[in-house]
């Protein structure tokens, strides 16, 4: 089946439609390690004018937009937000920022707490939103002074390693390893196997994978050097060192919050989370086409006809979107640990 790009992309009051909307280029960018997603629209400086204004006349810093991409007559929305840049180069290139924009450009805030929660926090923080989150208590207090929302959860991620998501007024805030509600995805290894590719087909099951860049590592294989760190009300942290020792070990840094109170705890916790960071599985990254919507924070069942013992369910930390008319439409996802 012959598929054509499309794309319908709203800056302002200016809607660019389809293959003839003059965009050159979408790039989208998210993370579950990042507070927010960016996107970049690039449009030719010729772009022809709208009631005789050129392009930049038409749209402005601040301005809402919304993306939506996919193939012929099946678009999804892939991308809410604001302008935050204006480029004065050629080709023009827009600088978006997601929801968390206005949430950096609201109001300041001030307060403190002796004892509090972190759902008590959010509420504050985010009046109006609906929150989700752990049943936490922040036993040391918590003090907000001058700060937007935006940067109060910037905060409880580097003193608590909280990670925090923004959908539709809804403020989701979880610790590492425990995300839910994700959606799962599949991708299909391609195989010149016809039986193998029949049995796949039986699962209603075919090849989507545009570049593969995963490599399959062995659990003993796998060599990790973590620091950890408990942050303590008393402004004192704890901090531990586990794992390899050998040079070429990948060194990750795990951030706690005052709820652990000791070394032996933290050194638990810690040796707990390696062993999720340490599996038998795929690393790397895998792209994909514009199908399936694949986005930062769902998780990815990866199929492998000719090993199928290989087969597993992967939280997926950071998808790069891709979007052009010559270029075609890709999604390049990179996985963080392995969920089952």
């Amino acid at each position: 089946m012959y598929v054509v790009p499309k794309s319908e992309i709203k800056i302002g009051d200016v809607m660019f439609y389809g293959d003839n909307s003059g965009i050159s280029a979408v790039e989208i960018d998210s993370s579950v390690r990042n507070l927010g997603g960016t996107a970049k629209i690039t449009i030719p400086r010729n772009f022809k004018k709208r009631d005789g204004k050129g392009i930049l006349d038409c749209i402005k810093v601040s301005d809402p937009v919304s993306i939506s991409l996919g193939y012929n007559d099946t678009i999804n929305l892939e991308f809410t937000g604001f302008v935050s840049h204006i480029g004065d180069g050629t080709p023009i290139v827009i600088e978006c920022d997601d929801e968390w924009y206005r949430w950096k450009k609201a109001e300041h805030l001030s307060k403190s707490w002796k004892e509090t929660t972190l759902a008590e926090v959010l509420r504050f923080t985010f009046a109006g939103c609906t929150v989700e989150c752990p049943d936490v208590n922040l036993s040391g207090g918590f003090i907000i002074k001058n700060a937007t929302p935006y940067e109060v959860v910037k905060g409880l991620k580097e003193s608590y390693g909280f990670y925090t998501r923004l959908k539709d007024d809804k403020v989701s805030c979880f610790f590492p390893f425990e995300f839910t509600g994700y959606e799962t995805h599949t991708y299909v290894f391609g195989t010149r196997d016809a039986d193998i590719l029949q049995s796949l087909q039986s699962r209603n099951l075919s090849p989507n994978i545009a570049e593969n860049k995963l490599t399959f590592t062995r659990k003993e294989d796998v060599k990790l050097n973590i620091t950890a760190v408990a942050k303590q009300r008393d402004g004192k942290d704890i901090k531990v060192q586990i794992g390899s020792t050998d040079a070429d070990a990948q060194k990750r840094t795990l951030t706690y919050g005052n709820e652990i109170m000791s070394e032996a705890d933290l050194r638990r916790k810690a040796e707990q989370d390696m062993q999720r960071l340490s599996y038998d599985g795929f690393r790397g990254d895998i792209t994909g086409f514009g199908v399936p919507q694949t986005k930062a924070g769902d998780s990815l069942r990866i199929v492998d006809g000719e090993n199928p013992e290989r087969e597993g369910i992967y939280l997926i930390e950071s998808v790069k979107l891709t979007y052009s008319i010559s270029g075609g439409f890709r999604r390049k996802n990179t996985l963080s640990f392995k969920i089952s």
